[in-house]
Formats: structure tokens, sequence, C-alpha cells
């Protein structure tokens, strides 16, 4: 819960897993087994996963350039979000925004 909270209040900073195992107070084996049980991803991909949430949403409401997007939601390198966009919306972020224009 808290880790969670954590990464939507920080979502566009670098948030590193070494953070998130401090704040959970367990060892790391521990909290990434058990984020994996709760939330059925790792935590990383959970973190991404809320990034292009994010990005989805300023696609669709900014006109802001797609590489600005990728970094205001954390993403240092544009290709990669790309990448991950593609990967959660089968789509490129370019396509997603004229389909929900």
């Amino acid at each position: 819960g808290e880790t969670i909270s954590h990464m939507r209040r920080n979502v566009a900073q670098t948030i590193a897993l070494e953070e998130l195992v401090t704040i959970s107070g367990m060892s790391r084996t521990n909290y990434v087994r058990m984020f994996e049980a709760t939330m059925g991803t790792s935590p990383i991909n959970y973190l991404i996963g809320l990034r292009i949430e994010e990005a989805s949403r300023l696609l669709r409401s900014t006109d802001r350039s797609i590489t600005d997007i990728a970094f205001d939601v954390g993403f240092s390198d544009s290709n990669y979000f790309s990448r991950q966009f593609r990967k959660a919306h089968g789509q490129s972020p370019r396509e997603y925004r004229k389909r929900h224009r």
C-alpha cells in the first residue's frame, strides 16, 4: 500500500527498487515476492504501467510533443517509452493520440 502510493505520487521521478524496499521495511526478496503476489506484476512493471497511464492521459489532453510527455512521466529515453507504450496499447503514442483526440 505505502509503496504504491509512493509510486503514484512520484510517478515522474526516478524511483529505484531499493527506495521501495526501504519504504516497505521488508527484505528485497520478500518485498518483490509480496508485491508480485498482490499486484500480479513486478514493482518496476507496475511503475511502467502507471507512467504509461499518465502518458495516455497527456496524449489525449495536451498538444505536448511525445518526447516531452515521455520525459514528463519519468522515461529518460523516448524510444524506450514508445516501445513500452506499444506493448501496453498495441499502437504507438502517435497513433494513440490520433485515435483519441
